[in-house]
């Protein structure tokens, strides 16, 4: 099985799985179910780890007729097969106890509720449309590391950058700008993932964390917003996002924004607040930093 993730790196999962078509008996289309081993599932999370999400799937078999692809390498079955679940995949979310800017000042994520007001580095105070969390125990962490947060310490991004240590999911970008990424990217601010920016001083995997509940926040567009003073990323509403939040809420964000529930049949994908960095670049953009001595913020 090869699987391709969102970096955009294609990596062969060891493991052992079987497979099943399905055919409705009262008509429609056929369904494939795979069903995967645990070595095939802790090498997954193991990739993920380094590269993010999956995003397609190369599966296929071989018989005395040849070789046959078991899905046309379309990468569908991956996604509602790994991710359109409860289980919390990684996701982009604050850790309990961040402090959001708002209209009254900085405010505990885990105290902030829908319709209030949060700053935004584009479009002013901007109302919660949708927030949400859900706690994931030492059981859980040390199952699955790759959810582990990462720990941005106290002026790891720049000048008092955060104003004190964040806490966040691996998957949260934050906000890069520099020199380096205008002539990585061709623009000066870039959203990065926590935990392609591990390499650099002061930002690492939170080992000392046993437990964790991770908040996401939802406005009308993707926000720059600001976190223990950091800019940093509200929930971006691309597929990946969506299927990892879990059904219930994902229902709860549907209802809200109807709109995106077929955005993804259509192959539309959402504006976002700034270009997004794919892992392999990322790494390239701290690295760079590192060699560099240059801080990942300059005054904007």
């Amino acid at each position: 099985m090869f699987v391709t993730f969102e970096d955009g790196e294609r990596v062969y999962i060891p493991g052992s799985w079987q497979f099943a078509i399905v055919r409705p008996a009262s008509g429609g289309p056929e369904e494939l179910l795979i069903e995967y081993n645990q070595e095939f599932m802790d090498n997954l999370a193991t990739e993920m780890a380094i590269h993010g999400q999956p995003a397609s799937l190369d599966a296929g078999y071989t018989s005395a007729d040849g070789e046959f692809p078991l899905n046309g390498g379309n990468g569908a079955l991956l996604a509602s097969t790994i991710m359109d679940s409860d289980s919390g995949a990684p996701v982009p979310c604050f850790a309990r106890g961040t402090l959001i800017s708002t209209d009254r000042g900085a405010v505990a994520v885990e105290e902030l509720r829908e319709g209030d007001l949060i700053l935004t580095g584009d479009n002013g105070l901007q109302p919660i449309r949708w927030i949400g969390s859900r706690r994931l125990s030492a059981a859980e962490l040390r199952a699955r590391p790759n959810i582990r947060p990462i720990r941005i310490r106290e002026g790891a991004l720049g000048k008092n950058t955060p104003s004190r240590d964040l806490l966040v999911s691996p998957q949260h970008r934050v906000l890069v700008r520099s020199k380096i990424a205008q002539r990585m990217f061709g623009t000066m601010e870039i959203l990065v993932a926590a935990k392609h920016l591990v390499e650099i001083e002061g930002i690492e995997i939170a080992e000392d964390v046993h437990e964790v509940e991770y908040f996401h926040m939802l406005f009308d567009r993707h926000e720059v917003v600001f976190a223990n003073a950091a800019e940093t990323e509200s929930l971006y509403t691309g597929p990946e996002a969506l299927k990892s939040v879990g059904m219930a809420a994902r229902e709860e964000i549907f209802t809200l924004f109807p709109e995106l529930r077929n955005r993804d049949h259509a192959g539309q994908r959402p504006d976002s607040a700034r270009p997004l960095s794919s892992g392999r670049t990322a790494r390239q953009l701290a690295m760079r930093h590192l060699r560099q001595n240059q801080p990942l913020l300059i005054a904007g």
